[in-house]
């Protein structure tokens, strides 16, 4: 059955010098709402009311970035769809050939990128994340020959943890993103492992953390209702690796090692992937606020965001993260964008 644009729902904006601010702000029809003292950007707004991707703002065609994607999954441009009033990111089942590069084998994915930057404003998505393990994100990103930044607005997964159940001696409740991770020195995911170091390195000690005995996933992040975002600097002008926790404010996931990074994570109270969401971005000065369905539920202070930043959509495999599924069992429910709207502070 054909699935109706939605209408109606209050537009949410998080600032921060108040914790939050709402703006009951409904839209007609299939137009964005206007907000008072913002400005549409129509080059990244769209409501995906056509059949087709629209060749003026998106591209699906991951040589535009020069990345095919995370291992083992291919970025493949027939993974893109728009319809039913919705762009999907599909993943599926497949085996490599010869045009396939090295590493890449089993599954395609899929990504979307503005061929439009933009520096801070206020950006909103209502979206469902894919049925799978294989991601569903939405993040901005730039690299130039002096500076790289990354705001990851959410890397989401359709699947609940692998591991032990509740009750099991071996279970491993929900350990914030904050507090420890595994052996892998460079895996900020909030995991623990048997290195048993704290992340970041001045948080508490891991032996505060409920740790995993047999050492699977153990994240706060490989869960279908988390909400994990982050901001990554991978470089700076006139900044050494070893200085960009002193200068940005963030944390290297291994010594000398990019990128450097500030995480949050927020949980939903519902499955990211059985239903709508709506999600937002305020990007400001000094900060990322994101929100959830109305809610500000991660704050992320980031004072080397200096970039214009590219807007994406995209699914990866993640292995170590996020369960990697049967290929028998895709192509899965995609990750569907219904609308996203972008505005900047008037001038």
């Amino acid at each position: 059955p054909t699935r109706h644009k939605f209408v109606g729902s209050p537009l949410r904006m998080a600032t921060l010098a108040i914790a939050a601010v709402t703006a009951s702000i409904a839209g007609t029809g299939t137009t964005p709402p206007t907000i008072a003292g913002y400005t549409l950007i129509p080059a990244l707004s769209d409501e995906f009311d056509g059949n087709t991707l629209d060749g003026t703002k998106w591209s699906a065609d991951p040589l535009l970035r020069g990345w095919r994607g995370r291992q083992p999954g291919l970025f493949a441009e027939s993974n893109v769809v728009v319809g039913n009033g919705t762009l999907q990111l599909w993943a599926r089942a497949a085996k490599r050939n010869d045009s396939w590069p090295p590493g890449y084998d089993n599954y395609t994915t899929a990504t979307v990128s503005s061929l439009a930057s933009v520096f801070q404003g206020y950006f909103e998505i209502r979206w469902r994340s894919g049925s799978s393990g294989i991601s569903s994100s939405w993040w901005f990103t730039r690299h130039n020959a002096t500076t790289g930044v990354e705001i990851d607005v959410f890397e989401t997964t359709g699947t609940a943890p692998s591991g032990p159940s509740p009750g099991d001696p071996d279970w491993c409740p929900t350990t914030p993103l904050t507090k420890c991770r595994t052996g892998c020195p460079a895996d900020p995911h909030g995991r623990c492992g048997p290195d048993m170091k704290p992340f970041p390195p001045n948080g508490p000690s891991c032996n505060m953390c409920p740790c995993n005995k047999l050492n699977l996933t153990c994240s706060s992040e490989a869960n279908n209702r988390n909400l994990p975002s982050h901001v990554h600097i991978w470089d700076y002008p006139n900044t050494s690796v070893p200085d960009l926790p002193a200068k940005c404010g963030c944390v290297e996931n291994k010594p000398g090692v990019r990128p450097c990074s500030k995480p949050a994570t927020a949980v939903s109270n519902t499955s990211l992937a059985g239903e709508f969401h709506v999600a937002s971005l305020n990007w400001t000065d000094t900060a990322v606020v994101i929100a959830l369905d109305g809610a500000v539920v991660n704050t992320i202070t980031s004072p080397c965001m200096i970039l214009d930043l590219n807007m994406l959509f995209d699914r990866e495999t993640m292995p170590g993260w996020m369960q990697i599924p049967d290929p028998a069992t895709l192509p899965d429910a995609p990750f569907e964008v219904d609308y996203v709207r972008s505005y900047q502070v008037a001038h």
